[in-house]
């Protein structure tokens, strides 16, 4: 996962963090009760930094699981290779062996081109 990702994760608990108690101040200084401005204040806080939170988690468990897919990858691939190294080794054991076969059925006939 890319940083940009991560940004668009966190960014609305800044936006919750931030732009709500900036609001909840805007309304007390005009006229709005105080007591109940702490309280959209404190709640706001906590919400943001539950999104914070999740929204971490969420990232890090999603590159986790990124890596763990690319090991399971890697490993097919070096099992691909492996067999496909095998498959080389036994074409070449038919080819000398179709060249034993064919020097044998003519030994009078040049086939050397």
């Amino acid at each position: 996962m890319s940083k940009s990702e991560l940004a668009l994760m966190i960014t609305p608990s800044v936006a919750i963090g931030a732009l709500v108690p900036i609001a909840a101040l805007f309304f007390v200084t005009r006229g709005f009760d105080v007591a109940l401005g702490l309280i959209v204040v404190l709640i706001s806080l906590l919400v943001a930094g539950v999104l914070g939170v999740v929204g971490i988690g969420v990232y890090f468990a999603k590159d986790r699981g990124e890596n763990e897919e690319g090991l399971a990858e890697l490993e097919r691939l070096r099992i691909l290779r492996a067999t496909l190294r095998a498959t080389a080794g036994d074409l070449d054991e038919a080819v000398e062996l179709l060249k034993e076969i064919r020097d044998e059925l003519s030994p009078g006939v040049s086939n050397e081109k």
